[in-house]
């Protein structure tokens, strides 16, 4: 799970390796937004028993009243251990457990393990293993092995998400830090932040109106993002590389802007 920071490419292997070593098929529930779970990975060991990608996607809201198993892991229970299950009970004014109940009769289910993803005192979701018939029960001793798993995956998820959001304010202050270009010319910008790293600086570019009534270009590049033969063109590119142009033609201009970036 640590060589990936896509969440649901994560929930996947995770998965793979839990159907069919701990149960015949799992289930990874993730909170989502005003109390709206996402299935996220439906997994069955035997691929072509069923469509997974049908049953993913966004469930009911939790239910304020008479929850049902999943619904009271979300809200920070369990692990629970479920048996002698009924998949054709009515659940009035509950659909989350009504789906649920549709998961169980489609997948098959004899015995379920239903699990918190719990991540700094936070339920991030849950993990539901279950065994059908042909193969022994899940038991109380299964429930320590099951909470362990979904701990683990919380914490990758936790992780992720942790990345994902320092990259989003990284972005934000950088894109916050570019200037706001001369209206005397017809100019356009476009910058594209770096996706590999959470660091704001680097790269950068200016434009004004000098006292003459020359338009000043800054083009600036940091050491690490320049092109292959770097240590060559550092002293120049670590610096600012400005030019002066006078009121060129837009082919001009943007024949000034090649030379500087190299791409010319």
């Amino acid at each position: 799970m640590s060589s990936t920071l896509d969440v649901d490419e994560a929930l996947r292997r995770v998965c793979r390796i839990a159907v069919p070593r701990l149960g015949d098929w799992c289930v990874v529930d993730l909170q989502g937004e005003q109390d709206h779970p996402h299935r996220v990975c439906v997994m069955h060991r035997d691929p072509t028993a069923l469509p997974a990608s049908a049953l993913e996607g966004c469930l009911p809201p939790l239910p304020k009243t008479n929850p049902g198993p999943l619904a009271r892991v979300l809200r920070g229970a369990g692990p629970l251990l479920l048996t002698g299950m009924t998949t054709h009970e009515t659940v009035p004014n509950n659909p989350l457990h009504s789906r649920q109940l549709e998961l169980f009769a489609h997948m098959g289910a004899d015995t379920v393990i239903t699990a918190p993803l719990r991540a700094r005192r936070q339920v991030l979701g849950a993990l539901t293993v279950a065994r059908t018939g042909g193969r022994e029960a899940l038991c109380e001793q299964d429930l320590a092995l099951v909470d362990d798993l979904a701990h683990r995956i919380a914490l990758a998820v936790d992780n992720a998400r942790l990345h994902q959001e320092t990259q989003r304010i990284a972005e934000r202050l950088q894109r916050s830090l570019l200037p706001e270009l001369p209206r005397h010319l017809e100019l356009t910008a476009r910058y594209t932040p770096s996706r590999t790293t959470a660091e704001v600086g680097g790269d950068w570019y200016d434009s004004f109106l000098l006292p003459n009534d020359d338009t000043t270009l800054i083009w600036t590049s940091s050491v690490t993002n320049c092109c292959p033969d770097w240590p060559r063109t550092a002293p120049t590119m670590s610096l600012s590389s400005p030019f002066v142009c006078r009121r060129f033609p837009a082919s001009a201009l943007t024949g000034n802007v090649r030379r500087v970036s190299g791409t010319g």
